[in-house]
C-alpha cells in the first residue's frame, strides 16, 4: 500500500494516508515498510501540505527518526504558525525525541502552547530546565504555575531546584 502511494492521483493519495493514519491511530513503533523511505521523501515534495502533514505524523507511527530535526526547527521557528507550532510539538513528543527540549523551552513563551509545553519538559533532564521554568513562573498564569510544579517535581534534580525557589520566596 505504501508503495503504491507515489504511482497514485493526489486525491488517492490523500485518502491512502487518512486509511494508514486510521489504522495505526494511537500506536507507535509500527514496523516501517520498506518502501517508507522512498515514499516518504516523495510525499514531502508534495504540493499539498495536507499530505505533508499526513506524511509526518504517518512517519513517527513508523518510528522515521528523519523529521524530529525539522519538526525541532519549526518549533522555533519565529514566523511559524500557531498550528504549525502545534503540530511540530506534538510530532516531537509522539517521536520521543531525545533532543528536544531546547525546541521545547523556546515555546515557553508562547500562551497558547505554555501549559504542554510544561508538561512536555518533565520527559527530560536537561539541566536548564528548572531555571527556564522558574525564572518565567511569576509571570504565568495559575495554570502554568500548576503545569510548572508537576514537572518541577517530576525529577528529583528539578525539584532540589524548587525547594530552592521556594527557600528563597521565589516560588
Amino acid at each position: 500500500l505504501v508503495a503504491a502511494i507515489s504511482k497514485s492521483s493526489v486525491p488517492r493519495q490523500d485518502m491512502i494516508l487518512d486509511e494508514i493514519l486510521q489504522a495505526f491511530q494511537g500506536r507507535l513503533d509500527v514496523p516501517m515498510p520498506a518502501s517508507w523511505s522512498t515514499t516518504y521523501d516523495f510525499l514531502l515534495s508534495a504540493d499539498s501540505k495536507a499530505i505533508r502533514d499526513k506524511a509526518d505524523r504517518i512517519a513517527i507511527i513508523f518510528g522515521d527518526q528523519r523529521l524530529l530535526p525539522r519538526m525541532r526547527a519549526k518549533l522555533m521557528e519565529p514566523a511559524a504558525t500557531e498550528a504549525d507550532r502545534r503540530q511540530a510539538l506534538e510530532v516531537i513528543l509522539r517521536g520521543r525525541d531525545p533532543e528536544a527540549a531546547i525546541a521545547i523551552i523556546a515555546t515557553l513563551d508562547y500562551p497558547a502552547l505554555q501549559s504542554e509545553a510544561i508538561r512536555a519538559l518533565a520527559n527530560y533532564t536537561e539541566d536548564s530546565i528548572p531555571s527556564e521554568l522558574l525564572s518565567r513562573y511569576p509571570n504565568w498564569d495559575s495554570e502554568a504555575q500548576r503545569d510548572a510544579i508537576g514537572t518541577l517535581t517530576s525529577r528529583p534534580q528539578f525539584a532540589m531546584r524548587l525547594m530552592q525557589a521556594v527557600d528563597q520566596k521565589r516560588v
